[in-house]
């Protein structure tokens, strides 16, 4: 069976923003097919992102449009979702946000590997839930004047 993978929020920034990790972004989306899903909690997420930005209504539409076509329907948070967030905080014995936490046991209810570049995420076990991680973001140099 292949691996089928969940785009997290700082993934779908990282490949939108064409940061460090968006080639391995990229060919996900290019062999997308069933194997690819994002939580609805991820699409809120974006969306606020998006809101705050400063592209264009237009630009936000496009943008908007081509990731839905690339991942589908998101999957819902349910009560599913909710006990395995109850399983990975425990085993984790640290708190971290609520919505990574929720992103993660959605990978985890889903069977998905998850794939992220978030640094609350990096805690969470490697037997306990599949998961990709993304190179960090790289600091951005100041130019000298």
């Amino acid at each position: 069976m292949k691996k089928r993978y969940l785009i997290d929020t700082s993934a779908l920034l990282a490949h939108l923003l064409q940061e460090s990790g968006c080639e391995v972004v990229e060919r996900l989306l290019e062999a997308s097919g069933d194997k690819l899903a994002i939580c609805i909690l991820t699409w809120v997420e974006f969306e606020i992102f998006l809101s705050r930005s400063t592209y264009t209504a237009k630009e936000k539409a496009r943008i908007l449009s081509i990731y839905r076509a690339a991942l589908g329907d998101p999957l819902p948070v349910d009560e599913k979702v909710g006990r395995e967030a109850l399983v990975i905080r425990e085993a984790l014995g640290a708190r971290i946000p609520l919505t990574d936490l929720l992103i993660a046991a959605c990978a985890k209810a889903n069977g998905f590997v998850l794939v992220y570049r978030d640094k609350h995420l990096t805690s969470i076990p490697g037997d306990l839930l599949g998961q990709l991680r993304l190179p960090a973001k790289e600091a951005r140099t100041r130019q000298a004047k």
